[in-house]
């Protein structure tokens, strides 16, 4: 049970930051371009709109994915609940590297919208 509980806590974390990440973003977005803080891509610091549609987008982004992955988690911890350490150990791994594969794509939607919405070329 401490294994299972400790997989749990330790695969929630990244949810968990990719949702305070985004109600920070959504609520109390870096207000100036700047390279120290907020979403930081080219496309993003061309302006100071593309720098604020930019933060409320992914934050909006960090907000739904968090919320999905804190949900899957929770599923998939509880189908294991009971069952051996190996399995609770692969399905944490996956999981965990599902986590890792996801924070790379969530940079994805927020560029595709600010290509769409500025119409800029690559």
């Amino acid at each position: 049970m401490k294994f299972w509980i400790s997989t749990l806590v330790l695969n929630l974390q990244i949810p968990m930051i990719m949702l305070l990440v985004g109600i920070r973003y959504l609520k109390n977005p870096a207000k100036n371009i700047n390279w120290m803080h907020g979403y930081r891509t080219k496309r993003s610091m061309k302006s100071q709109e593309t720098w604020e549609f930019a933060q409320r987008h992914f934050g909006s982004v960090c907000c739904r994915w968090g919320v999905g992955f804190i949900l899957l988690i929770l599923a998939a911890m509880f189908s294991v609940l009971g069952e051996s350490e190996k399995l609770i150990g692969i399905v944490g791994t996956v999981l965990g590297t599902a986590e890792g594969m996801i924070m790379i794509y969530l940079l994805i939607p927020t560029e595709m919208a600010l290509k769409r919405k500025f119409n800029m070329s690559d």
